[in-house]
């Protein structure tokens, strides 16, 4: 059949920007063994989770300031506590961790094996189930039926200039930014959606 000859797969959102550096930053997240081990790599996120590195000290760290700010005496130090926090996690070097609850997904790549189990089996699902390829995938993770990592910082974004849902999701250096297909500036969004209502204070 000829699903047997499936290698690994990368699938993408049909509207999405790229990080200029996505392969060593790939290169940089897939040590250790983790490239030997996953089913699914979640590469691009529109939402944070639970289980990923220094997330809840963000929101914790900026949902604190804000609470705060306008009682403090010193808005300039309350302002720079903020830029700082904020830098740090923007920076923070690339890595992988376990997906435990991914959401807002859009580009992830499949090893050969699961690429050959979607291909068996996911049309059949599809219709049963009446959802997406990005909830039958996430669903699998969460559930414990696949072997599932996130990279961290997401290196891949959701961007469509004709859809007025568009999230405006971080990116370091933005590759449509760069041949100049991209007016606006990625680099100063914030990096998840679940975020963007604390992000701008």
């Amino acid at each position: 059949m000829e699903h047997q000859n499936i290698g690994s797969a990368l699938i993408l959102s049909c509207a999405v920007d790229v990080e200029m550096d996505l392969k060593p930053r790939l290169a940089a997240a897939l040590g250790g063994g983790v490239a030997k081990e996953y089913d699914i790599l979640f590469v691009g996120r529109t939402d944070s989770e639970p289980a990923e590195p220094m997330v809840d000290e963000l929101k914790q760290a900026l949902y604190q300031l804000n609470r705060t700010a306008h009682l403090s005496e010193d808005a300039t130090q309350a302002k720079l506590e903020r830029y700082w926090i904020k830098k740090a996690f923007l920076q923070r070097r690339t890595l992988s961790y376990r997906s435990t609850f991914p959401r807002g997904t859009h580009a992830y790549a499949l090893s050969g094996r699961m690429a050959r189990r979607m291909a068996r089996r996911l049309a059949q699902r599809m219709a049963n189930e009446a959802h997406d390829l990005d909830f039958i995938l996430a669903d699998i993770a969460m559930v414990g039926l696949s072997i599932a990592y996130s990279i961290a910082p997401p290196p891949i974004a959701i961007y469509d200039p004709e859809s007025n849902n568009n999230s405006k999701q971080f990116l370091r250096e933005s590759v449509l930014s760069a041949i100049s297909i991209r007016a606006d500036q990625p680099s100063t969004y914030p990096p998840y959606d679940d975020v963007a209502e604390i992000w701008p204070y």
